[in-house]
């Protein structure tokens, strides 16, 4: 084994000595002590093994590649939520708080895939330690989450390998690939798109946490392919022809913009939201499985409603669309009663008008019950 070799095993062997003690035994590190010491790491890798700076012409199509499949994962999984629904963003979405939430996430991302890139340069001749260095990323990057699961509980550990360490080790074989053939740069963008967007996006499809990860683990396996084709390409003398580089900037742009259309559309910024209704209390004019296209309504239109009309409305932090039932004109404003067509019973509770999210204008037959079904299975399980 060569010199910079052994150093770089010993740095990975540090890496992975201190997480696991901390894991099983000190449980102190937090993700701002966890940001110091890979920044230490850095200065000492730095120092014993140096930094490699690889100017590779091919970066802006393996980043303009990467970005390509990155937009069209949101795009799916947007388009998706327009059947399976929307949750709302858990963080605060004001200016000081988005800045508060990210700032440490790019902190951490830049210092993990600097680290990646000076160890894995050293050692990308030796496929058993990039191996190696990719399981340590992948415990990195998954070791707070595997401090706090329950070790005498099989179910747990099972969910936190399946949730957590598997997208983790899908991403870090994408990130180790990516390092040794180009630079951190891809890396740093692929993180960024990927991790950033859910700190600042108002409303986020609601796949739960199974179909999530799913999507986690084949996102960057299927970049992964695309880019080792790319460089295989490049292996063999094919250049890449300006023409393809032309329509795959125009592929970007119009991904790009219609991502922002459709964000804009499910976030509610325009005039119409969908919805998927998840039980079966209006059966049988709205069934279990519809998707219903609601109107939003300003002050003066949501106090006009009339006995009648099919609502949608938060309630309980879900939105609800049943139907109003009887009208209150009273000096504290105007107040509806609600109810399913398919419950016994009214609404337990008078609704006013802040709470209106629209009127329901029309529905799509049962195009949301597969995805309804598989939720209801999973939150079963």
């Amino acid at each position: 084994m060569k010199r910079g070799d052994k150093r770089t095993l010993v740095i990975l062997t540090i890496i992975v000595f201190v997480l696991l003690f901390d894991i099983l035994i000190l449980k102190k590190l937090t993700k701002y002590s966890i940001c110091a010491f890979i920044a230490l790491l850095i200065l000492i890798s730095y120092y014993l093994i140096g930094f490699r700076k690889i100017k590779s012409r091919y970066d802006k199509d393996i980043i303009l590649t990467m970005c390509i499949y990155v937009f069209i994962y949101y795009i799916i999984i947007y388009l998706f939520g327009l059947v399976i629904g929307f949750t709302r963003n858990i963080y605060s979405l004001n200016i000081l708080s988005i800045i508060k939430n990210i700032f440490p996430v790019i902190i951490s991302i830049s210092l993990i895939e600097i680290l990646r890139y000076i160890i894995n340069s050293q050692i990308k001749n030796n496929k058993w330690l990039l191996f190696y260095s990719a399981i340590v990323f992948t415990l990195l990057d998954s070791a707070l989450i595997i401090r706090a699961t329950d070790f005498t509980n099989f179910y747990k550990i099972l969910n936190t390998f399946g949730l957590f360490v598997l997208p983790n080790l899908s991403k870090s074989i994408l990130l180790t690939f990516l390092s040794i053939k180009s630079s951190y740069k891809p890396c740093l963008i692929y993180r960024y798109l990927m991790e950033i967007p859910k700190y600042i996006l108002p409303i986020i499809p609601n796949f739960g946490n199974y179909l999530e990860s799913v999507l986690y683990i084949i996102i960057p396996l299927l970049i992964f392919i695309s880019t080792y084709n790319i460089f295989d390409r490049l292996k063999h003398r094919k250049i890449i022809s300006k023409n393809k580089n032309s329509i795959e900037k125009y592929i970007y742009i119009g991904l790009s913009t219609f991502l922002v259309v459709l964000i804009c559309t499910s976030s509610g910024l325009f005039k119409y939201r969908s919805f998927v209704i998840a039980t079966g209390s209006m059966t049988p004019n709205i069934n279990k499985g519809d998707m219903v296209i609601i109107e939003k309504l300003n002050e003066d239109e949501k106090n006009n409603l009339k006995v009648g009309d099919i609502i949608a409305f938060n309630m309980d932090d879900k939105v609800v669309v049943h139907r109003i039932i009887k009208k209150y004109n009273t000096s504290k404003g105007t107040f509806y009663n609600t109810k399913g067509d398919n419950n016994n019973s009214p609404d337990g509770y008078l609704l006013d008008t802040d709470n209106i999210v629209g009127l329901e204008k029309f529905k799509i037959r049962y195009i949301g019950y597969p995805t309804v079904t598989i939720y209801d299975r999973i939150k079963g399980e």
